[in-house]
């Protein structure tokens, strides 16, 4: 989903239905996520209502899923996911956890998982955008947000805010930038009707694998799915709107606790970005908006 202000008349791949919780809980295996599910037809943002679900004693794996929201989140203090109703797949998932390794865990075996699942799907180009976004053929088709707070000691909630482009036409969307970057899992399938049920259920099944294994092995997973792994970047050590000190590098791997190393061209030095945002697109083309990455806020959530 692209983050843009406001809603919009979208064209859909398919005619827009209800998501059935029975189908969701029929094609579900996992043992603890999703299997408490809270259903809405419209709420401000999923995010929010799992906050309040959180404060109220919700356990861990607990699912909210909306038709549509009117707020949703995105990365940024002005930005916001829009989505239309009955198309796409918009949740929050709960997680409760006791260290804050499996916190930074966590902001990777989301969108491991999601790009797992679309490649059992058949989209063999689908992979991750560091940090935490998922990318078909270098258009973007999943955003995450991550949130997370502590409890006291050894005790956190992680709050993990997902939202996927599943079934609507992204190629009639009206702003241009949204049409150029954004793609649906129908239509990497050649306009495919997919199944929202069973894809969220898939999700769910190879996030609950992935959260078990140890976190070097999930950065190694994500490392073999990165898109932008060995190609040419540009860094932006503010953010893209202040291009000051932007500089082109080669992106090169993951350190041991996800952050992203790359060479930079002008003197080959190796960096480690921590809260810089990084475009697939060269200086001179970022006129608009591209997929960025701002992990500052996201760090300060985790600690």
């Amino acid at each position: 989903m692209k983050a843009v202000a406001g809603a919009f008349a979208a064209r859909f791949n398919v005619e827009p239905s209800l998501f059935s919780a029975a189908k969701f809980q029929s094609a579900l295996k996992t043992s603890v996520l999703g299997r408490y599910l809270h259903y809405r037809g419209e709420v401000s943002s999923t995010m929010d209502v799992l906050d309040a679900l959180a404060r109220d004693g919700a356990p861990t794996g607990t699912l909210v899923l909306a038709e549509y929201q009117s707020k949703g989140k995105g990365r940024g203090e002005k930005r916001s996911w829009a989505a239309s109703h009955g198309q796409n797949l918009t949740f929050s998932l709960l997680l409760r956890t006791s260290s804050i390794e499996e916190v930074l865990k966590t902001n990777f075996a989301v969108p491991v998982s999601v790009a797992m699942a679309l490649r059992q799907e058949g989209i063999s180009k689908a992979g991750c955008k560091w940090p935490n976004d998922v990318w078909i053929d270098g258009k973007k088709v999943c955003g995450i947000l991550v949130n997370s707070s502590s409890l006291g000691v050894d005790s956190f909630i992680v709050n993990a805010g997902i939202g996927i482009n599943v079934n609507e036409d992204m190629s009639a969307h009206p702003d241009k930038d949204v049409r150029a970057t954004a793609t649906s899992v129908s239509a990497a399938l050649g306009n495919k009707p997919v199944s929202r049920e069973q894809l969220l259920a898939s999700i769910l099944g190879i996030l609950e694998y992935q959260l078990s294994r140890p976190l070097h092995e999930v950065l190694f997973q994500y490392e073999s799915l990165d898109v932008l792994i060995g190609k040419r970047i540009t860094v932006f050590p503010k953010k893209r709107e202040d291009p000051t000190g932007s500089y082109t590098a080669k992106a090169v791997g993951l350190s041991d606790t996800g952050a992203l190393r790359v060479i930079r061209e002008s003197d080959g030095q190796e960096i480690t970005l921590i809260s810089e945002e990084v475009s697939t697109r060269p200086i001179e083309e970022e006129q608009g908006q591209p997929a960025t990455v701002d992990v500052a806020k996201q760090q300060q959530q985790q600690q």
